[in-house]
């Protein structure tokens, strides 16, 4: 039931895309496809959409999961000097989110700048 209207931000469709994983998106779409096909209306604009930032994710090398992003936990434990925690698992979370919408910051270097800069806003904001 997601985006029925067709009208949801691009980068709020890439994050529902990467919930999914690759696998999900794409019987999704299929999905979608074969249901508006079949509802007899002229709306497969609205599926098309969905296939369109599909595949611009896919070209632009967007990660679909934390692993595939360009730093590892361990990098960032030892650049942020943080220890084990799930704080580690949610800053990863956030930089794939930050990734899925910015696929060009996913390089090691733009990342621990980012992942600086989150951990500096959040200990200033505690």
């Amino acid at each position: 039931m997601f985006d029925l209207d067709g009208e949801a931000k691009v980068s709020t469709v890439r994050k529902k895309l990467v919930a999914l994983g690759r696998q999900g998106s794409e019987d999704l779409i299929a999905l979608r496809e074969g249901d508006i096909r079949g509802s007899g209306y002229d709306t497969a604009y609205k599926a098309v959409r969905w296939r369109k930032v599909y595949e611009k994710m896919q070209s632009d090398g967007c990660p679909w999961s934390a692993d595939e992003l360009a730093v590892s936990g361990a990098e960032l434990m030892q650049a942020l000097h943080l220890a084990p925690s799930h704080e580690i698992a949610e800053l990863k979370n956030r930089l794939l989110l930050h990734c899925v919408c910015h696929p060009q910051d996913n390089t090691k270097e733009r990342l621990l700048r980012i992942a600086r800069d989150s951990v500096a806003k959040v200990r200033i904001n505690c």
